[in-house]
C-alpha cells in the first residue's frame, strides 16, 4: 500500500500526542511509567507501521504489524489493551482500511 502525503501527516501526528492519557471513556493509564511504556510501545508501531508504508507494504503486512503490535499487549490492564485499538483504528483508517478488525 502506498500512504499519501497527507496519510502520513496523520500518523506524525498521532506519533507526536502524548498517549495513554484520560480521554473520552478511557480513564487513563494508572501510573506515570505504565503511561510511558505503553506510549513507547504504540509509537515504536507507528514507526515500524510508516516504514512499511515507505516499502510500499501489503495489507497483509501491516495487519500483522498491528497484531504484532496487539499482541505485544498482552500482559496490560483491559483499559491499555483496550485504548491500544483506539490508536490502531486511527491508523487503519488513514490508509483506508476500514475492516482492519476483521483479520485481526
Amino acid at each position: 500500500m502506498h500512504a499519501s502525503p497527507e496519510t502520513l501527516a496523520a500518523i506524525r501526528q498521532l506519533r507526536a500526542e502524548k498517549k495513554f492519557v484520560e480521554e473520552g471513556l478511557y480513564p487513563g493509564a494508572p501510573d506515570e511509567d505504565t503511561r510511558l511504556r505503553c506510549e513507547a510501545n504504540v509509537n515504536r508501531f507507528l514507526d515500524e507501521f510508516v516504514a512499511l508504508l515507505a516499502r510500499d507494504a501489503s495489507k497483509e503486512q501491516l495487519l500483522a504489524c498491528a497484531k504484532a503490535m496487539l499482541d505485544s499487549f498482552a500482559e496490560e490492564d483491559t483499559e491499555e489493551r483496550e485504548e491500544t485499538d483506539t490508536y490502531i483504528g486511527e491508523v487503519m483508517r488513514a490508509v483506508g482500511i476500514e475492516d482492519w478488525t476483521d483479520f485481526i
